[in-house]
């Protein structure tokens, strides 16, 4: 801009903009798209201004709407809106008390409450249809959704609002979050809930890493928050370094032979196996000799049922031999 006078305006823009408490720049510019049409015609722009106190002449506001629409395509879009005054707004907004030094978060995290795979043989709360299990074992149930969509809310607050690690105005933020699923049911539908409690307003897609690898034909500023995963392996390395390991299963082997043989032979774990034993029918807990850390190593496929009956709010254990 060469003139005086629009620079100023601009200024006086950014500086009103920035006033605001708890601006949101994205409800700013749709608030004056009179066509619900996702872009702002001069007679838009010209409530804007007047709006926000800039008073122009006819003539003035063609050349600052010129200067705002960066395609030259005679209309005001969002992105093109928020290039011109994002970076000014940030630099009139009153200083923060804390201010943060974060510049990056690396979140990892395990699926939400699941179906069991398969039911153990003596519980009552399960279907015994083979259909049903194949059809939903090991599924993400609706509460664990909504534990993921919660998980989202909460980074969102933590992160988004209290340190403002990305600005949610800026139309490109989606390019600045990278999310990776294995291909489970269960891990690719937490993710999926994860990111839409952490940015509400964007978009989800899902891609295969195969396809983020390729360069971006986006044509679209707002195409949304890419989910990546790879269907060519069972196991990533990236989330299952451990599986499919031959020198991890050594390790693991002796590991717990050494940790839970002892263990296995207190008399107090054997009764507890016993009675779990008889209660769930569940065959890693049968007493064979030789092998009491492998029976100890099966009470935790029995706690993970446990847990996933409690968080579907189901008693613990029922059973048939009550």
């Amino acid at each position: 801009l060469k003139s005086p006078r629009l620079q100023d305006a601009v200024l006086v823009l950014a500086q009103r903009l920035s006033s605001r408490e708890n601006l949101n720049l994205r409800a700013v510019f749709l608030s004056f798209d009179s066509m619900r049409n996702g872009h702002l015609g001069p007679a838009d722009f010209h409530r804007l201004l007047c709006k926000l106190g800039v008073e122009l002449s006819p003539e003035k506001e063609k050349e600052l709407l010129e200067y705002f629409d960066a395609d030259s395509d005679s209309r005001l879009e969002y992105y093109e809106f928020h290039k011109r005054l994002a970076s000014l707004i940030r630099q009139h907004r009153p200083p923060r008390s804390v201010r943060s030094t974060l510049q990056k978060v690396i979140i990892i995290t395990r699926h939400g409450s699941r179906f069991p795979i398969k039911p153990m043989p003596h519980n009552l709360q399960w279907p015994k249809d083979e259909g049903f299990w194949d059809t939903f074992g090991g599924y993400l149930t609706p509460f664990g959704a909504r534990q993921h969509c919660q998980l989202g809310i909460d980074l969102r607050r933590k992160y988004i609002e209290g340190h403002q690690l990305l600005d949610m105005d800026d139309p490109f933020v989606a390019d600045l979050v990278y999310a990776y699923s294995s291909v489970k049911n269960r891990t690719l539908y937490s993710g999926m809930n994860l990111l839409l409690g952490m940015f509400p307003k964007i978009p989800v897609i899902m891609k295969s890493v195969e396809e983020f690898r390729k360069p971006a034909e986006k044509k679209d500023y707002d195409q949304g928050l890419s989910l990546n995963f790879d269907f060519r392996a069972k196991f990533t390395p990236l989330l299952h370094g451990s599986k499919d390991n031959p020198r991890y299963k050594s390790l693991a082997d002796h590991s717990m032979d050494i940790g839970l043989e002892a263990y296995g032979k207190d008399p107090k774990v054997q009764e507890l196996c016993d009675k779990l034993y008889e209660v769930t029918g569940a065959k890693k807990l049968e007493s064979k000799p030789g092998k009491p850390a492998r029976r100890v190593q099966g009470l935790k496929g029995v706690m993970s049922g446990m847990e996933v009956e409690r968080a579907l709010r189901m008693p613990g254990l029922g059973n048939d031999k009550d």
